[in-house]
């Protein structure tokens, strides 16, 4: 007997994807608990971050948005991966202090 007019939600255990058949569609739906985190921490950080130097900014985007490794960083700015990694340390600890 076929139904017809009637909605039948699809599984969220559905796996979907192309050759990724371990996403599933439920993991395709984004937690709000998890975007509204998300927004609270950028507003928290905007005065933080606007408070850092230019290069401290640039790094901090370079890390965090553009992806960069150290290395990618330390070679754009001319510096050893070695001091990427503890500009990194003293930027995101200075962060830190000022959102506590």
């Amino acid at each position: 007997m076929q139904s017809f007019g009637c909605f039948q939600p699809p599984s969220l255990d559905r796996p979907v994807g192309g050759a990724d058949r371990d996403l599933t569609l439920g993991d395709s739906i984004p937690d709000e608990d998890t975007e509204d985190g998300a927004l609270e921490a950028r507003i928290a950080l905007a005065p933080a971050v606007r408070r850092l130097s230019d290069r401290d900014r640039r790094v901090i985007y370079m890390r965090f948005f553009e992806d960069h490794t150290q290395a990618e960083i330390g070679d754009e700015l001319g510096v050893t991966q070695m001091q990427i990694s503890r500009l990194l340390e003293r930027i995101l600890r200075d962060l830190r202090v000022q959102l506590a």
